[in-house]
């Protein structure tokens, strides 16, 4: 996960009575310095992978209610199985989704009137579970690990995936992090991401497809042993790795929705977490009838993010709010910047800003001599490391600093500032707003936007 800066980098005093060029030749030496001090603590501050949510299933019975969500019916794609929530339980440490061959009415059928697929087929001939925390728990990136044994008869099609919220499929975003089923009869193993394009329902993929047999080479016992799939998510990409090897990596400049998705990049969003075994359907072949019960067990899901500790973080007049819905406590203070936390210990922090063309910049503020100066810096490489390059010109007038950005309720970008002046002979700051645009690759501020406040 992302780690902000403090957008007051320093505070600097210098007493400095030279000419304009001057000046800015030494503003420029100085926020080198900034960023140079900025840099320092910044692997102290990521820290390392934290465990954040955890599903170890080690209670024999029925799955968490509270976090599990089955899905019901005849769903996607086609496929032969009746998804229903009694075709998942825990045993054995494990989470057990189970493919059953059955034989019931279908309540959905329907001999009259219009048809579609889920409704044409008198009964069911297949039942398994599909399982989502789409209503208890979603994340934007970080690190997920699911340990899996999956089954690889005919027909089965496990999957472990995310989707987001808000938009309809694909422009919601969908990442596949394993799917297994034949392409032309053969058996592979897939890693994916599917985004939207200007078409309804239609996506964009990246995919990779690798045949099973690249796994049973190595290991004939493949199919009977626990594997390790993980997904690292950043701003800047998804790797999907199985046991530790690379099988996909999706850079997010190219995952940009078409005009169904409003041009935003559906992985620079939350997404939730579905487990699911499919039987048929688009992709999973011909059933084998004697691979019944069909087992795929998943022995723990794990998810972690780079927290940072609380005595790292420097941060004044901090203010906090406990939020029972998310089980979150948020933190904020001086200077607008905002920590989330779940057990008041480890702090995470939201990422700074981007432009319409993906470019991640910072704002800065501090003193030259008696003038408070804002300025702006852009990461040469897109990602917190840098290396960051510092805008010649300070982007406000004198005596405006610690920037923030935000859209208004009619989807303007402002931002936010203050100034100091003194009111009988009391130094005092005051609020001030400012008209940005961000549709370009840089930051542009433009009127100052005047207006009462009650």
């Amino acid at each position: 996960m992302m780690v902000v800066f403090d957008p007051i980098v320093c505070n600097f005093r210098k007493e400095m009575n030279q000419h304009k060029e001057d000046m800015k030749r030494k503003i420029l030496q100085w926020t080198s310095l900034c960023l140079f001090v900025l840099s320092q603590p910044l692997q102290a501050q990521r820290g390392e992978w934290s465990l954040v949510w955890s599903e170890e299933f080690n209670t024999d019975g029925a799955y968490d209610p509270n976090v599990w969500e089955p899905e019901r019916g005849f769903v996607r794609n086609h496929e032969a199985q009746w998804y229903q929530g009694e075709n998942a339980y825990q045993k054995d440490g494990c989470l057990v989704i189970e493919g059953r061959k059955e034989q019931r009415e279908n309540p959905l059928y329907r001999p009259e009137g219009r048809k579609d697929w889920r409704s044409e087929r008198s009964h069911i001939d297949y039942t398994a579970a599909s399982l989502t925390t789409r209503r208890s728990f979603s994340f934007l990136y970080g690190r997920l690990e699911v340990r899996a044994k999956i089954p690889t008869a005919g027909g089965a099609w496990p999957a472990i995936w995310l989707l987001g919220k808000g938009m309809s499929w694909p422009s919601c975003g969908e990442i596949d992090v394993m799917e297994y089923y034949r392409i032309g009869g053969v058996p592979h193993i897939l890693a994916n991401a599917a985004w939207g394009n200007d078409r309804p329902h239609s996506a964009e993929w990246n995919s990779k497809k690798i045949p099973f047999t690249h796994f049973t080479e190595h290991d004939p016992q493949w199919a009977d042993k626990f594997h390790l799939w993980r997904m690292d998510w950043t701003p800047q990409s998804i790797r999907i790795y199985l046991d530790d090897e690379l099988l996909n990596d999706i850079p997010l400049s190219q995952t940009v929705n078409g005009t169904q998705g409003q041009h935003l990049n559906p992985f620079r969003r939350p997404q939730y977490l579905l487990l699911n075994l499919a039987l048929g359907g688009d992709n999973g072949g011909e059933i084998d009838p004697h691979a019944f019960p069909m087992r795929y067990e998943i022995d723990y899901v794990r998810v972690y993010q780079r927290l940072t500790p609380r005595d790292s973080i420097i941060l004044s007049d901090p203010c906090i709010l406990a939020d029972s819905l998310t089980q979150t406590y948020y933190m904020t203070g001086t200077g607008g910047q905002l920590w989330t936390s779940r057990d008041l210990n480890r702090w995470a922090g939201p990422y700074l800003f981007r432009t319409a063309t993906g470019r991640l910049g910072m704002l800065w503020t501090s003193w030259i001599d008696d003038i408070y100066t804002q300025g702006v810096a852009y990461s040469e490489s897109g990602t917190l490391d840098g290396p960051w390059v510092q805008e010649e010109q300070p982007i406000t007038p004198p005596n405006f600093g610690h920037g923030m950005l935000f859209r208004t309720l009619d989807g303007r970008w402002l931002m936010s500032v203050h100034s100091h002046k003194s009111v009988h002979g009391r130094y005092v700051r005051v609020p001030h707003l400012f008209e940005v645009d961000l549709s370009g690759d840089k930051l542009v501020v433009g009127r100052m936007v005047e207006g009462e406040w009650k």
